[in-house]
């Protein structure tokens, strides 16, 4: 299957009629071949770097981490943590959610087992830190259907809704990573069009993978 004909598929589905003309950038082919292995699949955006990882350290658990930092990276993650511990309504959110970077049991969905492990989480609400190098909310709010932060927050509320929690709100928590350090508060519920569109796009991957991503299945039969 190419990249084509799942955008084929997307709009047959319906998917197209929202305010996306093609799949976001983690629905290429290209992400999914690597899924097509039989590996245990994250819908969720990853990018591991060491100023992001330190980042959520110190604000989640207030560790400092053996990370290998520059003196700008380390000026800048004080600042950030400055900005984010003087917003009123981020210091509300931490406090309903008291378990932060808990990995859970995978989960399965549609038969696919998917990797949990939320930022933050209380009985009803999940929060997710993003660094960013977005200067404004717009630009911040486009970043996160870009990258599929809003697919990872129905793929998280979904599963751990399954783990018997009452999740109603999936907040994104932008923090600016150059001055002036913006705090960008998302709150991915409020946008019906974008969730109508994300959770076709996920019962599409995982069937999709549930069908295809099975480990006996050769990398030489991979398009």
């Amino acid at each position: 299957m190419s990249k084509g004909s799942l955008a084929l598929y997307m709009k047959r589905a319906g998917a197209i009629s929202g305010p996306l003309l093609s799949p976001t950038r983690h629905s290429d082919m290209g992400t999914t071949k690597t899924w097509l292995i039989g590996q245990t699949v994250s819908f969720g955006y990853k990018s591991h770097n060491n100023f992001g990882s330190a980042t959520h350290l110190r604000f989640l658990l207030r560790k400092r981490g053996k990370f290998k930092l520059t003196k700008d990276e380390e000026k800048k993650i004080e600042g950030m943590m400055k900005e984010l511990d003087a917003h009123p309504v981020v210091r509300k959110l931490m406090s309903l959610c008291p378990t932060r970077e808990k990995r859970r049991k995978k989960i399965r969905l549609n038969g696919v087992l998917v990797n949990l492990t939320p930022d933050a989480n209380g009985l009803t609400i999940i929060i997710d830190l993003k660094t960013t190098a977005c200067d404004s909310f717009d630009k911040f709010l486009a970043s996160c259907i870009k990258y599929g932060y809003f697919r990872q927050g129905k793929t998280y509320s979904i599963a751990l809704r399954a783990t018997g929690l009452s999740i109603k709100e999936y907040w994104i928590i932008g923090i600016e990573k150059n001055l002036p350090h913006k705090v960008f508060l998302v709150h991915i519920n409020e946008y019906k069009e974008w969730m109508t569109y994300v959770e076709r796009e996920l019962e599409f991957l995982l069937y999709f993978y549930n069908g295809y991503g099975k480990p006996n299945y050769r990398r030489k039969n991979i398009a």
